[in-house]
């Protein structure tokens, strides 16, 4: 049957619409995780759709050459690590084992600011986006969009996926960064276009009245812009600058930005690079150069790429910002992460795990820690769709967006449809008690019954070190870069602290942050005990829902990989006449691309796999109010308990 796949991926090959782009011949590598190698052989040997026409090939608008991904954020590789704490009082039934205590008054309600945040840049298919807001509630949540150097050209895509994101009951943030004065083309060399577009622009209230002219036609146009985030990382910037020359920027455009738009749309931004060290520093000269320009910052946004998942509550990063806020404006402001996922991928070093079950675990982690454990109002997940700047194929590791450049789901939409789940019941209050940070938890529940939801996104990453160096006043990315590699030979134990050539007296701070890895490298090779508290004994165990290296990756199921063949059938054996009836009906190529995405977003491998009973049983060891349950590396579970009822 190898011949025949073959033969399937030509045909698909010759019915690219005439004068598109050559469709890449990559074959998308298979994860040695999939389930079925002959639904993975299948895979690889159908080449990838165009992103550049509709699915059936008619032409769905044309776009302006996407520009290069920002520079990759480097990222060690994923390694099964977790790191222990100490348990918060004791546990009689466990022993010192740390939980999570789940009780019966009202908790965090999960928004849809929280729940269902994404950027798209804006390159996602509008049928794509018919077919996403049609398969899951997105009432409420933010879409973070972009103008970059203020082009006329790109408004069309922006507003068009403005207006798709308002059809889905989401609202809009639309970030204004670069300087349109700088613009030089979309540019294919990754450095000369970060020089290009992080450049301080020559005026700033020039700047800052055409950032208000381009968002007040979004706007006209009917999407529904909620913020605008001024620039973005700009504490990457190569301006030799500090970050005072950057905050009287910030602050004189959001000053003109104030003035010219309505009073419901907030301003605020920057889109820092991360919320610690530097970025600090950033973050406290805008406050105090807002302040001095009598303008208040609504918001504050900051990316996440390195470290944990529950970083921003294990590093009290919401509450060291309000406190900033406080402290300078006299008041606190919105927090938005407003860019994160588990990682970049770079174009010579795909990362399956940005397909696979290790990001939708990683998503569920982060949403839970930051509705149950944080302020943080919003969350942008980048991003919707896979960057056809980057991604060749389907689920080859080259992109973290939700869907595959052809729109099939990942595992990350199945993590997402969990917690739509456990989020079915009203939240309930959950308190961390001594459960170590690569756990988090989410909680609802109504009369007896309970659901929980506990995500184990452990990894090996550095960057959980620069943070814990932050708490500890010492600044990593003010060291000499020439030490970067001799620093970097020393948190991973293979040299010692004298080599450094730092102050003998930060010798301990550095010796606590190092601590992190090698507690992380030693617990992290077997799975994380947990328990599970209630305020009434346990009744029953009722269903399980999981997602691990065996389940809940859509990539591994045979009938999606076969839908795939469908799609690509129908398209090759469209007539000339349908195509050019669809070419001149763009909403009925985008009905038609919905119709398809939809169907795969409805088979059972987009959805979370329950498991049977004697499964569910051997997981969790019951004992009154409590159970203990075992969570194995890079591992969501959700659980349903009953409880006994209450004394009348």
């Amino acid at each position: 049957m190898r011949w025949l796949s073959w033969l399937i991926g030509f045909l698909l090959l010759t019915c690219v619409k005439e004068g598109s782009e050559q469709v890449p011949e990559v074959a998308a590598p298979a994860p040695a995780s999939w389930a079925d190698p002959d639904a993975a052989e299948a895979l690889a040997l159908t080449p990838p759709l165009s992103q550049d026409t509709s699915l059936f090939g008619e032409e769905a608008g044309a776009a302006e050459p996407e520009p290069p991904v920002e520079e990759e954020k480097p990222l060690p590789p994923v390694l099964p690590t977790t790191e222990s704490e100490p348990a918060s009082g004791p546990a009689p039934d466990f022993g010192a084992l740390g939980g999570f205590q789940i009780g019966s008054r009202p908790g965090r309600a999960l928004t849809g600011r929280l729940s269902a945040g994404l950027c798209d840049y804006p390159n996602a298919s509008l049928g794509l986006w018919r077919a996403y807001g049609r398969g899951r509630s997105l009432e409420g949540g933010l879409v973070r969009t972009r103008s970059l150097f203020l082009q006329q050209a790109n408004l069309p895509k922006v507003i068009a996926g403005g207006l798709e994101a308002k059809a889905a009951g989401m609202d809009v943030l639309l970030m204004v960064h670069a300087a349109p004065e700088h613009f030089e083309g979309w540019l294919s060399d990754a450095k000369r276009y970060e020089e290009t577009y992080n450049r301080m622009p020559n005026d700033y209230e020039t700047w800052g009245e055409r950032a208000a002219e381009i968002t007040l036609q979004v706007i006209q146009a009917g999407v529904p812009v909620t913020h605008v985030e001024i620039w973005g990382e700009p504490e990457r910037r190569n301006s030799k600058d500090g970050p005072e020359e950057f905050a009287r920027f910030f602050a004189t455009a959001n000053k003109i930005l104030r003035r010219e738009l309505p009073k419901e749309v907030k301003i605020g931004g920057p889109g820092m690079a991360g919320a610690f060290a530097h970025g600090m520093d950033f973050f406290e000269a805008i406050l105090k150069a807002c302040k001095k320009k009598r303008v208040t910052p609504e918001f504050l946004s900051w990316h996440q790429y390195e470290g944990w998942a529950t970083d921003t509550a294990a590093f009290r990063i919401d509450t060291r910002l309000q406190n900033m806020a406080r402290e300078i404006l006299g008041r606190e402001v919105e927090l938005i992460l407003g860019e994160w996922s588990l990682a970049l991928p770079s174009p010579t070093h795909p990362m399956p795990q940005l397909d696979d079950h290790r990001n939708a675990v990683h998503w569920l982690a982060t949403v839970s820690s930051l509705v149950t454990e944080t302020s943080v109002e919003a969350q942008c997940y980048f991003m919707f769709q896979d960057g056809n700047w980057e991604a060749k194929q389907d689920f080859a590791g080259q992109s973290p967006g939700l869907f595959t450049i052809n729109g099939a789901p990942k595992a990350i939409v199945v993590g997402q449809r969990m917690l739509d789940l456990a989020a079915e019941l009203p939240a309930v209050h959950m308190e961390r008690k001594g459960a170590p940070w690569n756990l988090a938890c989410y909680a609802s529940g109504e009369g007896d019954r309970r659901l929980v939801l506990v995500s184990n996104a452990i990894r090996m990453d550095e960057g959980r070190v620069k943070k814990a160096l932050d708490q500890r006043d010492v600044d990593f990315h003010l060291l000499p870069k020439e030490k970067r590699n001799t620093v970097y030979a020393y948190i991973r134990g293979r040299a010692p602290y004298s080599r450094l050539g730092l102050p003998p007296q930060d010798e301990s701070k550095w010796e606590e942050a190092r601590e992190i890895l090698r507690i992380s490298g030693k617990a992290g090779k077997q799975p994380t005990p947990v328990w599970l508290g209630f305020d009434r004994p346990i009744a029953r165990l009722g269903q399980v829902w999981a997602i691990d290296e065996n389940r809940g990756n859509p990539a591994a199921h045979r009938e999606l990989v076969e839908y795939l063949k469908k799609v690509a059938y129908k398209r090759r054996m469209m007539s000339p006449e349908q195509k050019r009836q669809l070419k001149a009906n763009p909403e009925m190529a985008w009905e038609k691309e919905a119709e398809a995405y939809g169907a795969m977003l409805d088979l059972a491998a987009a959805k979370p796999p329950q498991l049977s009973e004697e499964e569910a049983a051997a997981l969790v060891e019951l004992d009154g109010r409590r159970c203990r349950v075992q969570l194995p590396i890079q591992t969501a579970y959700l659980y349903e308990f009953w409880l006994e009822p209450e004394n009348p």
